[in-house]
């Protein structure tokens, strides 16, 4: 080392002592995030199965010849309404114009119109109450006789829809490729604030076994004795005294703090895993609102493209459709676009609370890899629950609490041995010649006569029993969240298959509909329509809520597992536990005022999950 660097090195060294800096707590917590960081999660199968819709949906996805918006207006202008302009003609401005305008206009277009008598022959039971909501809408005018004007009349009650505007459009990912789960997850783990909290309470707890062990410092001082006796200055000197601990006092609290730091070790697991979860959640909630924008955008084109806009051609030409029809038909556009209008905002909510997950809630929408077609993992419950209960961070917690507890107990049990105070003191006798050098000793113990720490032995007794049954209550609540997140699991697995099938099932009633009509057009009933359509818009809706579902409750089961493989790429998800279930559920706690059969018999398992056959596909 050279000489000039040797002063800055001592130097440093100094300080660092004097600081106590010796210990890298940043650095190892640091060191810890990025190792977690480093280990891939979630690595999808090469084989994945590509998006799929619901067979049948025709029309572009985002329509033909619409101007695109910029990503993120998601805004629907209101459609130009005749009732919506002054007695000079000037029509009103849109919804989203933020121009004033008089009051005079305003209470105009406010009022509500006048009632229109009931038509001659119609009953009175029949007429829609007046506080009805929409029963205040413009009345329809009488259709003349004469077919051009009554054409004009016809497509007047229609009036046209306003442009559905474009889609959230994600931009492409680091180097153009979208973001994997995989990426997702090292995000997480390298951004969310989570995990450098737990980090840094593995560091504090470490800390704190550390300093547990650590014995008491000696005291010095000066000491004189006598002083002024004679004239003299006395007995002059200094001491130095100690406190011994005893009875094993520094290794229990040492023991007692170390099970802190294997709980807060487990602690960082567990805000890993559900740091994880959250965002297995979050990814496939963003791919859940990106189908359903895409569905529900197929699902305008068919019914406004389609049904509507035929019905309305078929009502100005006579064909026997009376404007009724077609009206009751745009409420279900409408509430269509209502459906693709809210999948807009899911999405955008949906990738929002993904980033803030990452830790990154600037990061504007990405491409996402993947589809919720993915192959679902295929669990076991009896597996899962074994493996379970063998291994979640809240078992083991509770174990190591129980551990914690005993040494608790036994440090409050040796509390009352004394400990020894040792005080030597050493002086120079200035009273008489020859003046020497005297020396003292003391020794003293506290007697245990009044204190005796029955208080705390009592209270440490009754966190022993806390304690053993912590395992207990872990064990009957993740058994109680497994159950309900299998069932949701096992049912909308059955259901999006169902679901798939019935959608497939309307579309086939669709061209079969289109057939019939091609060579009967008075053959098919507008309310024949109207149910196909129903049918169609309520199992794609349900297809698409099982299959958004099924993967909450995949995700939930992972997480109760606490396992980086979710795919089963690893063959992780099932492997097995240990220890048998008969085995883990056997607890040492006893509750003997049940009045039950002893708690051995019920304690073993009953057979895994009894699945239910599903019905029909």
């Amino acid at each position: 080392m050279p000489r000039q660097i040797l002063p800055w090195a001592v130097c440093g060294g100094v300080i660092a002592l004097a600081t106590g800096c010796i210990h890298p707590v940043r650095e190892q917590v640091d060191s810890t995030v990025c190792c977690l960081a480093a280990k891939p999660i979630d690595i999808m199968p090469t084989s994945s199965q590509p998006a799929r819709t619901a067979s049948g949906l025709e029309g572009d996805a985002r329509g033909d010849g619409e101007a695109e918006e910029p990503p993120g207006e998601f805004a629907i202008e209101r459609a130009p309404d005749p009732r919506e302009s002054d007695a000079s003609g000037t029509r009103w401005r849109s919804s989203r114009s933020r121009t004033a305008l008089p009051l005079a206009q305003v209470a105009r277009v406010e009022e509500a119109p006048p009632e229109k008598p009931p038509a001659a022959g119609v009953p009175e039971r029949l007429q829609l109450p007046p506080d009805l909501p929409g029963a205040q809408s413009m009345p329809v005018p009488e259709l003349p006789t004469e077919p051009e004007a009554r054409k004009l009349a016809i497509r007047k009650l229609f009036p046209p829809l306003p442009p559905l505007g474009a889609d959230p459009t994600p931009r492409p990912g680091p180097e153009d490729r979208p973001f994997t789960l995989a990426d997702l997850q090292r995000l997480a783990l390298s951004n969310s604030p989570l995990i450098r909290q737990a980090a840094a309470k593995v560091e504090a707890a470490r800390g704190a076994a550390l300093q547990a062990r650590a014995y008491p410092n000696p005291s010095v001082g000066f000491e004189g004795d006598t002083m002024g006796t004679g004239r003299t200055a006395g007995f002059v000197g200094g001491f130095i005294e100690q406190l011994i601990k005893t009875g094993g006092k520094l290794k229990l609290a040492q023991a007692s703090a170390l099970m802190d730091l294997a709980n807060a070790e487990l602690a960082l697991q567990r805000a890993k895993s559900d740091l994880v979860s959250q965002v297995r959640t979050g990814y496939f909630a963003v791919l859940s609102a990106e189908e359903n924008m895409k569905v529900n955008r197929a699902l305008v084109n068919v019914t406004e493209g389609k049904f509507y806009s035929t019905l309305i051609e078929q009502a100005v030409a006579g064909f026997g459709v009376a404007p009724y029809e077609p009206k009751l038909l745009r409420v279900i556009v409408l509430n269509t676009r209502s459906s693709l209008m809210l999948s807009r905002n899911r999405y955008t909510s949906a990738w929002k609370s993904l980033a803030a997950t990452l830790g990154l809630p600037g990061l504007p929408p990405t491409q996402i890899a993947g589809s919720l077609e993915l192959p679902l993992p295929a669990y076991d419950y009896e597996a899962i629950a074994a493996r379970m209960l063998a291994g979640h961070t809240d078992i083991l917690a509770a174990r190591n609490g129980v551990q914690k507890a005993r040494y608790d107990l036994r440090l409050a049990q040796v509390v009352p041995v004394p400990d020894v105070d040792v005080r030597l003191v050493v002086q120079k006798d200035y009273t008489l010649a020859p003046f020497d050098v005297v020396s003292t000793v003391q020794v003293g113990v506290p007697l245990p006569v009044w204190d005796r720490n029955k208080g705390g032995i009592m209270q440490a007794q009754g966190n022993l029993l806390n304690a053993i049954d912590e395992e207990h209550r872990v064990r009957d609540d993740l058994l109680t969240r497994l159950a309900d997140a299998f069932e949701r699991y096992e049912n909308n697995r059955h259901l999006r298959a169902s679901y798939l099938s019935q959608a497939g099932e309307a579309v086939q009633a669709y061209r079969l509909a289109l057939l019939r009509y091609d060579v009967d057009p008075n053959g098919v009933q507008f309310s024949d329509l109207l149910a196909i359509e129903q049918t169609l818009v309520n199992s794609i809706t349900s297809y698409l809520a099982a299959l958004a579902t099924q993967w909450t409750a995949a995700v939930e089961v992972a997480n109760l597992l606490q396992t980086d493989d979710l795919f089963g790429v690893n063959g992780d998800v099932n492997a097995p536990a240990n220890c048998p279930l008969r085995q883990l559920l056997e607890l040492p706690c006893t509750h003997p005022c049940s009045p039950l059969p002893p708690a051995a018999a019920l304690q073993g398992p009953d057979g895994g999950w009894h699945a239910a056959v599903p019905i029909g596909r």
